[in-house]
């Protein structure tokens, strides 16, 4: 039995009245009447119900099948190798629907991200996104990080046009709808909604992502958005959906696996998690003790990319979960396509290939006869990776770029490539996102805090590379740490020479940046009482015919403290 909720166009708040099912009497086109109705609902008190949960999370546009190597933990959780191509929205809506006749209470809910991850996104913008969930007949998603993508008012056209489900976030309070400027969603995205499943009252709230939003928590940020942390938001919620109520509370979440467990652990008004973000799938789902009741909270995530659907079952008595099972369904070649979710992905499917001819070959990752490796995301030792490496390459020798070096972050890669032809297709999948490249100007210091490396005064830098306790010495200014208990070469001066020398380099270094380039034989000159014949003039500086003259001018040129490489980067518009 599906969930009993009220339909209502879009861009308006649905309620239910609990003292029976709620309906809608319409006197006028313009207006819409509640009107409560009784309700034939069994009792349930004293009694053991059984609640089904489908829960999907994080498709990614992953509306269409695709193929990829499944991961050995892909293996243990039941998705094969050679059963592709895997996911796709038919198949998902067939799971569904099979799973939906197999049970009797039913709530199909949905942990966010549906948008942003194939090419489908990119031309038609959440679209298809939104028209397949609601005709999977999904009843409630919270909002992920990449709905925002092409940002809040098309997250509102899109939800406005197509959605029919409820759209969850309690922690994010919109602007008001009346501003001349504000999105709508006020109007649109709820805290929490309630379902009556056959007399079991089921409420749900919905927790939306912040870490992944660096600006949400300014003031006048771009989306519109207050942030309600969860200390408030949770306990609102819970006592509101109680007080209607609610024979158990189910939180779908977007803030990630870490924030779904100290939330668990946090709030005693929680009765399951059902949780994404992250892009695991856990089977059997984690259970986390409440600190407070000592209540025992499962916490469910169903994987991404639509590689998993999962399915939550509970049995409940009188608001407490006395048990559940779980299990997950892998969406692979061998499951059936719904039919009447394929003639909607077929028409998609189709304009996107008048339009770009997506399985058309750009390059090859390398000839399908040699025994060669995909190209990978993630590095084995978590560090470079194959497709990273190929990525900042690209950016650093394209032409109008040509930087020293190129940065990447690891998460704008979003799949492997495999051996062999690469496709349009395969290029979307890998990077989605519609980034820019901007470069700069950034000095030795700069780089160094950039990575992350360890500083002392003296040793200016150590870096570790890859591998079991193996250090090396980096040329162009990072310096390899001195033997232990050697004396630094500034340290046998006395404390008010070093005091004089380190005052001097740095007004030194300030001139130089303001281009006054012939102070340094000066300062050497205030210093020491005389010029140093090492430091030339710049107008004077002759590059020696000596080849060790020529290669000690070279790394004095990209010194540490002086010198300045020019860096890509590639970041979001």
């Amino acid at each position: 039995m599906s969930a009993q909720h009220i339909p209502s166009p879009p861009g308006t708040r649905r309620s239910l009245l609990l003292g029976g099912a709620l309906a809608l009497a319409c006197s006028s086109c313009d207006t819409m009447v509640p009107t409560a109705v009784e309700s034939d609902a069994p009792a349930l008190v004293g009694q053991d119900v059984r609640l089904t949960i489908l829960h999907t999370s994080d498709i990614h546009s992953r509306l269409l099948p695709y193929d990829f190597d499944p991961s050995f933990t892909d293996n243990q959780l039941g998705l094969a190798d050679g059963l592709g191509s895997y996911g796709g929205m038919a198949r998902i809506g067939y799971i569904l629907r099979r799973e939906r006749e197999r049970s009797g209470r039913v709530l199909h809910v949905d942990s966010g991200d549906c948008f942003q991850g194939a090419i489908i996104f990119n031309e038609f913008f959440g679209e298809a996104e939104m028209r397949l969930m609601t005709e999977v007949g999904l009843d409630a998603a919270v909002i992920g990080n990449h709905e925002f993508d092409a940002g809040a008012a098309n997250l509102a056209r899109q939800y406005s046009a197509f959605g029919g489900f409820d759209l969850l976030a309690a922690n994010y309070d919109f602007e008001d709808a009346d501003l001349p400027w504000a999105t709508g969603l006020e109007d649109m995205a709820l805290p929490s909604a309630i379902y009556d499943l056959d007399g079991l009252r089921v409420g749900v709230i919905g927790m939306a992502n912040l870490s992944s939003l660096n600006s949400i928590y300014d003031q006048s940020n771009s989306l519109g958005v207050r942030v309600i942390e969860r200390e408030q938001a949770i306990p609102d919620e819970a006592a509101k959906l109680k007080a209607q109520g609610a024979d158990i509370i189910v939180v779908v979440s977007h803030m990630g696996l870490d924030d779904d467990q100290e939330m668990a652990r946090e709030f005693e008004d929680i009765d399951i998690i059902m949780g994404g973000h992250h892009h695991v799938a856990i089977d059997p789902p984690l259970v986390v003790v409440n600190e407070h009741t000592g209540k025992r909270i499962p916490v469910v995530h169903s994987g991404a990319f639509a590689k998993f659907v999962g399915r939550f079952d509970a049995i409940i008595r009188d608001g407490e979960v006395l048990s559940f099972d779980y299990q997950l369904f892998p969406v692979d070649a061998g499951v059936p396509e719904d039919p009447s979710i394929l003639d909607i992905v077929e028409e998609y499917q189709q304009a996107l290939t008048e339009a770009y001819n997506t399985q058309q070959v750009l390059g090859y990752a390398c000839p399908e006869e040699e025994n060669c490796e995909k190209l990978t995301r993630y590095g084995t030792s978590g560090g470079d990776s194959m497709l990273g490496n190929f990525t900042a390459e690209a950016m650093r020798s394209f032409p109008g770029i040509e930087t020293e070096i190129a940065l990447t972050n690891t998460l704008g890669i979003r799949s492997d490539i495999n051996a062999g032809e690469i496709t349009l297709d395969d290029i979307y999948n890998a990077m989605p996102f519609d980034n820019t490249i901007a470069t700069m100007y950034l000095s030795g210091d700069e780089i160094q805090e950039l990575l992350g490396l360890r500083r002392d005064p003296l040793d200016r830098a150590r870096v570790q590379q890859p591998g079991p306790g193996r250090r090396h010495r980096v040329r162009h200014g990072l310096r390899a740490r001195r033997p232990a208990g050697r004396e630094h070469r500034h340290q046998r001066r006395p404390a008010r020479l070093r005091r004089r020398l380190r005052d001097g380099d740095q007004q030194l270094h300030r001139q130089r940046r303001l281009g006054l380039l012939d102070a340094r034989a000066q300062l050497d000159e205030d210093l020491h009482g005389h010029r140093d014949p090492r430091r030339r003039h710049r107008r004077d500086r002759q590059v020696p015919d000596h080849p060790a003259g020529r290669r000690r001018r070279r790394h004095r040129g990209r010194s540490h403290q002086h010198g300045v490489l020019r860096c890509a980067a590639r970041s979001p518009l």
